[in-house]
């Protein structure tokens, strides 16, 4: 799919739910607070049943008022005035405590009410008319006597009469922004309760399916040894997202842990953000290493590095890094973008998926960011949403994987058979054409010398030796062929003898240099530990099959094959040529390569094909040396 068909699709998506969105809300549109109040004439409670309390709140700094005075004989001072939701604004510093008072005309009410209080940094005291309903934390005018708490709470009660009268006392010392983050919610009972049962279904609706993701891209990451670092990156990606969906929003985590500290929520929050970051730029790396710059991948995880450390600091301290680390958030977010032109530009394999699942998780990091930083004024966060859209992206291109190698065993199945019959076929055409001639040609001779030893003693004893010499070729030559053909005895005396013995019937064509690790040489003595006579003729079949490839195909002069024994007990087997190399499009799963892949992965190992530096092509198998 191009660059230019995956736009637009894009666009019309997202011009779709704009318009969606537009629609639903066009009808009725929400009051504004105008200067401390809100007129609801007019206003529809079946139509819309919640209303968000937006708009300019009275604002009295520094100061902690309660109903009775705004009545007489008490003389409120003068009201300034602060947008919510939002934190505390313009020249006011961050720490401190106020009071919001806002009065919302409704006429008549549809019954029993509710408020529902969200992010509001970081305690707060609720009264609704004359009466105290709610609090969260302790409100005080220092640090000393201010307790910082937070959490969703739904707050009822029953208008008494055609005015409600909000009044909240908020005090922050220990958060970089203090102030009404999010706008309470009014609207009967029933429905603000429902709404803040689905934003906490919601939340944990999501965080199991990316937990369950998680999980399973870890067990990937077990079983399957060829993208194991793709898979543990994404995993880990799953399971961080899973806890910071369970931290935020809905605080679905002080639901299910009542007694967690205020702290210990944000410090959950703050860890999993400095985590997910450099989690998704390795991922990136893992999965298309030659169009991610490692040097930047390295300089992120530093910056993850850092701020996972800071979170053992006071949170007011690591509250004033987050705006510079959403710096960093949004230079990855414009990096991965580059990273996935250059994959769909280049034609990688599932392009259009990956640049679909990533356009997904960076367009709702970015409704959060604008969202955070107060652009947006929406009381909804998408990156979970963003989350599940790249795991379902993800589980097409798995479940395209799939596919593709169940066609290809398939495939595998047929080329098998096929080289089973082209070796009978062979050795049957060697034993029937090439070793029956031979045999006839030599038994005529030796009729002939039968014939002659009475008349031509001489004669006869140099046709005798000809029959022998002709024999002994049939013995060294074509009988021992047929036997390499069906198994190569010389295997048995080790791994080396049998590589260099094979390497016989190339170097008339070609260059063949050998580097055999010491290590090697010890392990594959006669009277040393031995490799296992499987693995050895599992390499020498690679080899054989690497090399047949190599002379048929590449047009190479030079061949360099290279055995090692890595540190983990894995014999690392490499041929590289410096032939004409592989097509642009990669190298095809044909009868070589299938032989290839079925001797090392019937042995828990693995493989690989790529061009070699320079030209050519370098082909790496790994058999492990201790498996079951």
């Amino acid at each position: 799919m191009k660059v230019r068909t995956l736009f637009r699709y894009g666009s019309v998506l997202l011009l779709l739910a704009a318009l969606g969105s537009a629609a639903a809300f066009a009808a009725q549109p929400e009051p504004d607070a105008v200067q401390g109040r809100v007129l609801l004439d007019g206003w529809d409670w079946t139509r819309r049943s919640t209303l968000d309390l937006r708009g300019e709140w009275e604002f009295y700094w520094q100061q902690l008022l309660e109903p009775q005075h705004f009545r007489p004989p008490f003389r409120a001072p003068a009201p300034e005035y602060m947008r919510v939701p939002g934190p505390w604004s313009g020249p006011l510093p961050q720490t401190g405590y106020a009071t919001y008072r806002l009065i919302v005309r409704g006429g008549e009410w549809p019954g029993p009410m509710a408020v529902r209080l969200g992010w509001t940094c970081s305690a707060y005291r609720l009264w609704v008319d004359d009466d105290l309903l709610h609090s969260q934390g302790r409100v005080g005018t220092s640090p000393d006597t201010s307790e910082p708490r937070y959490g969703p709470a739904v707050i009822p009660f029953e208008p008494a009469g055609e005015e409600i009268q909000l009044v909240i006392q908020v005090a922050n010392f220990h958060h970089r922004c203090g102030g009404l983050w999010s706008a309470p919610v009014l609207g009967p009972r029933e429905k603000v309760a429902h709404l803040d049962f689905q934003y906490t279904a919601r939340d944990l609706f999501l965080a199991g399916t990316i937990f369950i993701q998680g999980l399973f891209h870890m067990a990937l990451t077990v079983l399957n040894r060829r993208r194991i670092t793709v898979h543990l990156m994404f995993g880990l990606f799953c399971l961080v997202m899973t806890v910071r969906v369970l931290s935020t929003h809905s605080q679905a985590f002080g639901t299910l842990l009542p007694g967690l500290p205020w702290d210990g929520l944000l410090r959950l929050e703050y860890a999993t953000g400095f985590l997910a970051v450099p989690l998704v730029l390795m991922y990136l790396y893992a999965t298309f290493p030659q169009e991610t710059s490692l040097r930047i991948v390295r300089a992120v995880q530093v910056a993850g590095l850092l701020g996972l450390i800071s979170v053992a600091t006071p949170i007011l301290f690591v509250s004033r890094l987050i705006p510079y680390y959403e710096w960093v958030v949004a230079a990855v977010g414009v990096y991965s973008l580059v990273v996935m032109f250059r994959v769909v530009r280049r034609r990688r394999e599932a392009a259009p998926w990956y640049m679909a699942g990533l356009l997904l998780l960076l367009s709702t990091t970015l409704h959060d960011l604008l969202v955070y930083r107060r652009v947006l004024t929406t009381t909804v966060y998408w990156l979970p949403v963003g989350v599940v859209g790249l795991i379902f992206t993800q589980s097409i291109i798995l479940a395209q994987r799939a596919t593709t190698a169940y066609r290809e065993l398939e495939a595998s199945r047929r080329q098998l058979t096929e080289r089973e019959e082209s070796v009978r076929r062979d050795i049957a055409e060697l034993l029937h054409g090439r070793v029956q001639s031979r045999l006839v040609v030599t038994g005529h001779r030796l009729q002939e010398a039968r014939e002659l030893l009475a008349r031509d003693p001489q004669r006869a004893a140099e046709l005798l030796a000809t029959a022998q010499k002709e024999l002994e070729e049939v013995r060294e030559t074509d009988v021992r062929r047929a036997s390499h053909l069906l198994h190569p005895s010389i295997i048995r005396v080790g791994l080396i003898p049998a590589l260099y013995d094979l390497l016989e019937r190339f170097r008339g064509p070609m260059d063949v240099e050998v580097d055999i690790d010491p290590q090697v040489a010890e392990l594959d003595r006669a009277d040393g530990p031995g490799i296992p006579e499987a693995v050895r003729l599992a390499a020498y079949r690679v080899l054989e099959e690497a090399l047949s490839n190599v002379h048929n195909h590449a047009g190479a002069a030079k061949v360099r094959i290279s055995v090692y024994l890595r540190p983990d007990h894995i014999l690392e087997l490499t041929v590289e040529d410096d032939g004409r190399g592989l097509a642009a499009e990669g190298p095809k799963l044909g009868l070589g390569l299938a032989v290839i892949a079925a001797r090392v992965l019937d042995l828990k190992g693995d493989w690989s094909i790529s061009p070699a530096p320079g030209s050519g092509t370098r082909l790496t198998a790994w058999f492990p040396l201790r498996f079951e």
